[in-house]
């Protein structure tokens, strides 16, 4: 419906206002004491439970295409991680979280 849209948009238009990228490899480059310290910083936070990123779903190497498509197609509502060769069944399908 039209204004379901409409909400939709506001909303992501405003959380998007309020939301902070963070490049990791730039902030190596630009400054690489400075990231040390961010690093300690976020692994302390996640150590202590402030932060909980949202795992989608971990998958091995050679799922990485698939992924790929899904994360293309707005599939995942959150971080896919991609774990060493042989910790996953590579024939596991990727999961999805549909976003809502």
């Amino acid at each position: 419906d039209r204004m379901g849209r409409s909400w939709s948009r506001f909303n992501a238009a405003y959380i998007l206002s309020n939301v902070s990228f963070y490049d990791v490899h730039k902030s190596f480059q630009d400054d690489p004491r400075m990231f040390e310290h961010e690093l300690r910083y976020l692994l302390i936070k996640l150590r202590n439970k402030e932060i909980q990123p949202k795992i989608s779903g971990r998958i091995s190497l050679n799922q990485v295409p698939k992924a790929q498509k899904l994360v293309e197609q707005g599939l995942p509502n959150g971080t896919i991680v991609v774990l060493p060769w042989g910790k996953l069944d590579p024939t596991q399908d990727v999961p999805v979280d549909h976003v809502h």
